[in-house]
């Protein structure tokens, strides 16, 4: 089980396991800066994360663009994204590059990639992006 990225006439669709697609918007958050990164990381290290604090959310509010903010927040089951969402999301993943550790596992960099291009073509062609 896991994420499954598509989109009506799309030229591919994607499925990532729910970890890898979590491990893949952390690196995201970290790669934007360290900062957005502890914030969003919270509630995959800690099982008993309940909700972030009034001065994170303001903090989050204050750095995080607002195409990066969409990604980061769909939902990985039943989520989805439409075209001019689309179109916030790839500008703002293009805007800041993702940065790999070294030991980073291929196959989500590659399905990073492949998620980038299906947003690029939803926004491109107005299509909305279903995750299920």
């Amino acid at each position: 089980m896991g994420a499954f990225l598509c989109a009506n006439g799309a030229p591919d669709e994607i499925s990532i396991g729910y970890i890898g697609f979590g491990m893949v918007r952390c690196q995201l958050a970290n790669s934007f800066s360290e900062e957005l990164g502890k914030i969003y990381e919270k509630p995959y290290k800690d099982m008993s994360f309940k909700r972030f604090s009034e001065k994170e959310v303001e903090r989050w509010n204050q750095i995080c663009p607002e195409g990066l903010d969409l990604f980061l927040w769909v939902s990985d089951t039943g989520g989805k994204l439409s075209g001019s969402q689309c179109k916030k999301v790839i500008s703002d993943l293009d805007k800041y590059p993702m940065k790999w550790p070294d030991d980073w596992r291929t196959d989500w960099l590659e399905k990073y990639e492949r998620i980038k291009e299906l947003i690029r073509w939803c926004a491109k062609t107005r299509h909305t992006l279903y995750i299920r």
